[in-house]
């Protein structure tokens, strides 16, 4: 899948090397390609450490991560590093608040690396608006008119852009 400029890679860490040893488990890790340096990626993460009830959704805390890369806001879970100690898993889609990933291969990497059986909703944020979203569309899509009026007026009255 291409890259969209608006997206962030979200990856998954080479364990074998010392900086992961740092990361806690389920870390959700997103980057792009540092400007400035040619061989790094400035990647974000957030591993929810304190065990933040809006952060147990992997998606939730890949949308934290990606919050705060995407303004540059200052932060000790930064690094630049080097592509090859990363696996692009797939994108960050801030407006479906979900991640979009590459292969089914893919898939199963993130379920190993989080310990599951099945990724279930672990892929798509909790946060409120991202539900109201999916909602909204899923009634658009139902086919029965009464949802899909009502829908319209969801879409409208919350400025969804669908």
């Amino acid at each position: 899948m291409p890259a969209n400029s608006d997206r962030l890679s979200v990856y998954l860490p080479d364990s074998n090397l010392l900086w992961t040893d740092n990361l806690a488990p389920g870390t959700a890790i997103v980057g792009n390609p540092a400007p400035d340096l040619d061989d790094r990626i400035m990647v974000d993460y957030e591993g929810a450490v304190y065990d933040q009830v809006n952060l147990r959704r992997y998606a939730d805390r890949v949308a934290c991560a990606a919050g705060r890369q995407s303004v540059r806001y200052p932060t000790r879970a930064r690094l630049w590093v080097k592509p090859e100690t990363l696996r692009r898993i797939g994108e960050w889609d801030p407006l479906e608040g979900r991640v979009i990933l590459d292969s089914p291969e893919d898939a199963a990497a993130l379920a190993a690396y989080l310990g599951l059986a099945d990724l279930g909703d672990e892929i798509e944020s909790s946060d409120a608006h991202h539900e109201m979203r999916r909602s909204v569309r899923a009634a658009f899509a139902s086919g029965d008119p009464a949802q899909h009026f009502a829908a319209r007026l969801m879409a409208r009255r919350y400025r969804l852009n669908l």
